[in-house]
């Protein structure tokens, strides 16, 4: 019988989550995911001046919160992290949209040929993706260019943006909460992202 494995922790992450469980007992902590407010929150970060309508991101981005509030138990940590990602997601999103409406002419940008690869976790996906990524002709996007998407790329300055030091400082944050992850799948900015 194999016994239940405890994730390595980092102390401060410990004792965040320890004084977060200290809340809930009291009842000040475990407060579940608010839509709503994470919605808000990464509209105004946007700075977007577009009146467009949101209704459906807003009622897609409820139904995930509830699903993770109902189906998740996430310690104090895994709930700001989560909550986190969710309103960066958003605020890209809201950014992208403002983009694409000042340059509608990139929508008739023809793409040839492009390459999907589908495949469960464990099968080999990410050696397929990085080896179709060394072969000329063929590029996929960088950790940098996934996470910071805009201003979009520009081929001079690929490898020196300066998105690229804020992505690898984040990816490193995350490997410090999960540091055993880098050895299951590593993340880079340099490196091409696949998820």
């Amino acid at each position: 019988m194999r016994k239940h494995l405890i994730p390595h922790r980092p102390l401060p992450i410990k004792a965040i989550n320890g004084i977060g469980r200290g809340l809930s007992v009291i009842g000040l902590g475990n407060k579940p995911l608010d839509a709503e407010k994470i919605f808000n929150k990464a509209f105004k970060k946007s700075d977007t001046k577009s009146q467009r309508d949101y209704s459906e991101l807003k009622n897609r981005m409820k139904i995930l919160c509830d699903s993770v509030n109902a189906h998740s138990n996430l310690n104090t940590v895994g709930k700001l992290i989560t909550s986190l990602s969710f309103e960066n997601s958003i605020k890209t999103r809201i950014e992208l949209d403002d983009w694409i409406e000042a340059h509608l002419d990139i929508l008739e940008t023809k793409i040839e040929k492009p390459i999907f690869i589908l495949g469960l976790p464990r099968t080999g996906t990410t050696a397929l993706f990085n080896m179709l990524n060394s072969i000329e002709g063929i590029r996929a996007p960088l950790g940098w260019e996934i996470n910071k998407p805009l201003p979009p790329v520009t081929f001079a300055n690929k490898d020196t943006d300066p998105r690229i030091i804020k992505t690898h400082q984040e990816f490193e944050a995350f490997f410090y909460l999960t540091p055993n992850l880098r050895f299951i799948h590593d993340f880079g900015a340099l490196l091409p992202q696949e998820c």
